[in-house]
C-alpha cells in the first residue's frame, strides 16, 4: 500500500529533479506542486484502478503508478502509442499498473 510520506518523498525527488531554466521552469514546478497536492488527496480516496481491469478513456489526463519506480504522476493514455506523461509529452516505457481519475477542482464560493 502506498503511504502518504511515500507520495511526500517522490514528490519532492521529482519537483528537485528540475533543472532551473527559467521562468517557465518555476511555472512548471508550481504546477508539480499542485498536480502532486492534488494526488495526495486522491490516493487519501483510494480510487485506484487496475489496468488489468480497464483503461481510461484515450486523451485524457489521470494519475498512474508504476510500481518498479515506485511512481506516480500525470499520464495520457493513447490506445495505440501507450502512455504519456502528461507535462513533458514523453513515452512512458515503464508498465503502468494503476490509474485513477484527477480530483475534481474546488468549488469556489464568493463570500
Amino acid at each position: 500500500m502506498i503511504t502518504k510520506e511515500d507520495i511526500r518523498t517522490e514528490s519532492i525527488l521529482y519537483v528537485d529533479r528540475i533543472t532551473p531554466y527559467g521562468e517557465w521552469q518555476y511555472e512548471a514546478k508550481l504546477c508539480r506542486e499542485a498536480f502532486s497536492a492534488g494526488a495526495k488527496w486522491a490516493i487519501d480516496q483510494q480510487q485506484w484502478i487496475s489496468t488489468a481491469d480497464r483503461m481510461p478513456e484515450e486523451l485524457i489526463s489521470v494519475i498512474v503508478f508504476i510500481p518498479g519506480q515506485d511512481y506516480i504522476g500525470s499520464a495520457i493514455y493513447e490506445r495505440v502509442e501507450g502512455w504519456y506523461e502528461t507535462y513533458e509529452n514523453v513515452v512512458i516505457n515503464d508498465p503502468v499498473t494503476h490509474w485513477m481519475q484527477l480530483p475534481s477542482p474546488p468549488k469556489i464560493t464568493e463570500a
